[in-house]
């Protein structure tokens, strides 16, 4: 999910993540939140509406994506300084999320092949 930053980083320079992290942010909080409500909503668990709305705001808020979202959203309004250690560590996990991404999916894809058929072309897993 937050793979583009630092792609976006490497290949197009600092002012590519302001707008790559406001893009994933605004699109988390949106797919998210819907994607959680429809599950509450799905599970038929809770039987009136304030159940429901009650049951879908507390796993938003407690969504370790969210929370990180709001953590950060929070850290910037107040003006906080990053120290230069967490800065660093920052930084070289941002050095390793290219490598890391490129290798798991060479990694899942490692066992699919492609199979022309009369249906169509499809991709099918290893047998």
């Amino acid at each position: 999910m937050f793979i583009p930053i630092p792609i976006g980083s490497a290949l197009y320079g600092k002012s590519s993540v302001l707008p790559i992290a406001l893009l994933i942010s605004v699109e988390t909080g949106i797919i998210v939140t819907l994607a959680i409500v429809l599950l509450v909503i799905e599970s038929g668990e809770r039987n009136n509406f304030m159940s429901v709305v009650l049951t879908a705001l507390r796993a938003i808020f407690i969504n370790p994506i969210v929370l990180s979202i709001l953590f950060c959203v929070a850290v910037a309004f107040m003006e906080i300084e990053l120290r230069a250690v967490l800065d660093d560590i920052v930084n070289l996990i941002q050095g390793a999320t290219i490598p890391c991404s490129l290798y798991a999916t060479g990694a899942s894809l490692a066992g699919l092949f492609f199979q022309w058929t009369d249906e169509g072309n499809r991709f099918h897993g290893a047998q």
